[in-house]
């Protein structure tokens, strides 16, 4: 998957563009969130952040993302739930899953749901950057 999104040089807040690839954040702890969406949108990703797996769920079905970065730990994601959405599933849009709480178990899950990155907090912003 590396250097398959490609950002643009618009600002973050505005409706992407064509050139421009959208990444949902899911993730319930804003220390996390804040800092994955600052950093996405300086290299020029239009950037939205969602707290639960129900808002990722209802933020997919817009269609305007092409990447999902997604926790394990939040309401609405307990085992991976959002990955077997069929906002994910049937628009097969790639999943980096981030997590305080690796295990062997989500892991294995995250494989068969075919996630392309799976990172443990904190994540540092050249691995981060990898991933994309």
């Amino acid at each position: 998957m590396t250097g398959s999104l490609q950002p643009s040089s618009t600002q973050f807040g505005t409706f992407p563009t064509t050139t421009q690839s959208g990444v949902l954040i899911a993730d319930d702890e804003a220390l996390v969130s804040t800092p994955l969406r600052k950093m996405l949108s300086s290299q020029g990703y239009y950037v939205e952040c969602v707290e639960t797996g129900w808002d990722a769920a209802r933020a997919l079905a817009t269609g305007r993302f092409e990447l999902l970065v997604c926790d394990i730990c939040m309401p609405g994601n307990t085992a991976l739930d959002v990955l077997r959405t069929p906002e994910v599933q049937d628009m097969r849009i790639p999943v980096i899953v981030i997590t305080g709480h690796p295990s062997v178990e989500t892991a294995i899950d995250a494989l068969r749901l075919a996630v392309v990155d799976y990172f443990v907090k904190p994540v540092s912003r050249e691995r981060l950057l990898e991933g994309l």
